[in-house]
């Protein structure tokens, strides 16, 4: 029977319980995407959402990373060891190999998601002609609109944190990464080797906090959120802090024509996420480009080598490739929750806008 080591039984635990059905069942129906209390009651958005499938895609490859490592550490305790071994094991791991499917998952996930997104919001668009019958009259709007529902003020919308933070944190990765393989070629004596990798292994930052640190960081505070607050957080980041506007409201001429150049100016907001989708793509093939020049079995020189550098060195790299994946999953869920947020608000403008045409009508304006 393989026993796993207990920081790889630790991320399945975590993974059960971000990602268990109840948890989905609470994102998808509680107050991350349908706020509801006694004083308000938001409309649902659209039925599919974005965020939530980039969580279930997210826990369905983070089971594949997990066993790609449980198979390097199936080695037998009472097995020989030897710089061979060592190698061999290195060779066994491959992990140029996994980073690489880790970054082509996320480059995939994101065309998947902006796909799906552009096709919906094309739809959305194409099945307006009331409202580009009226467009003239609507830019040019006078009169305040009485709107009955409950509504949110959008925000953060045509920010590019995503791409900024994303690859700056991997570049930081990958840079500390060879650093720390490369001081192996001064290395050649085995308790030198030990020190180095201790040390390493001490240096690389995969605790909680880090993560919190991340998550707050990219959403521009500088208190960290807990993953499972980070949900909520996004909601809020793209919705005014989460504070509806409670129907009925009245929005003004003003407002008005800030809503249309915002809807009649759809195309540039798709420019602007598909750049930015782009963008964080490019800093996954870039990654994935450099590290192919990395080539670990050439950094172990050493003929004998104790049985206990075997699991430091498995472990940093484990780490290393752990980091990168969960600094592209916490970046999907930004990108998946900011394309959702987008998506209602374009919903949301088109309904002001189907009432300010009845309104217009109604009062002889048009």
């Amino acid at each position: 029977m393989k026993v796993l080591p207990t920081f790889l039984l630790k991320r399945m635990e975590d993974f059960d319980m971000i990602f268990s059905t109840d948890i989905l069942k609470s994102v998808s129906s509680n107050n991350i995407y349908n706020i509801s209390n006694s004083r308000n009651n938001i409309n649902k958005i659209e039925e599919s959402s974005l965020f939530i499938d980039t969580l279930k895609a997210i826990s369905e490859d983070s089971r594949y990373f997990t066993s790609q490592f449980s198979e390097v550490f199936s080695i037998q305790e009472d097995s020989s060891f030897s710089s061979f071994v060592f190698k061999n094991t290195v060779g066994k791991l491959d992990f140029k190999k996994i980073l690489t499917k880790i970054l082509n998952w996320f480059i995939k996930l994101l065309e998947d998601i902006w796909n799906r997104f552009r096709s919906l919001l094309l739809n959305l668009f194409g099945q307006d002609k009331v409202i580009k019958h009226y467009k003239q009259d609507l830019e040019n709007i006078k009169i305040p609109v009485r709107y009955t529902e409950d509504r949110f003020i959008f925000t953060n919308l045509g920010l590019n944190t995503s791409y900024t933070s994303y690859k700056t944190e991997i570049e930081k990765e990958l840079s500390s990464l060879i650093l720390d393989i490369s001081k192996f070629k001064l290395v050649h004596t085995t308790e030198r080797i030990v020190s180095e990798l201790e040390t390493i292994k001490q240096n690389i930052d995969t605790s909680e906090d880090y993560y919190n640190e991340i998550r707050g960081y990219i959403l521009g505070t500088r208190s960290p959120i807990i993953k499972e607050d980070f949900a909520t957080e996004l909601f809020k980041f793209f919705r005014n802090n989460g504070n509806p506007v409670n129907g009925p409201s009245i929005i003004i001429p003003n407002e008005m024509k800030r809503i249309c150049s915002d809807y009649f100016d759809f195309k540039k907001l798709l420019k602007e996420v598909q750049k930015d989708k782009q963008d964080m793509q490019n800093a996954a093939k870039n990654t994935i480009h450099s590290i192919q020049n990395i080539n670990l079995q050439d950094y172990i020189k050493n003929d004998t080598l104790p049985k206990e550098v075997e699991k430091i060195f498995l472990q940093i790299v484990e780490n290393k490739c752990a980091k990168i994946k969960n600094l592209c999953d916490i970046f999907l869920q930004v990108f998946s929750a900011k394309l959702d947020a987008v998506k209602e608000a374009a919903n949301q403008n088109k309904k002001i806008l189907y009432t300010a045409c009845k309104t217009l009508i109604k009062e002889g304006e048009i």
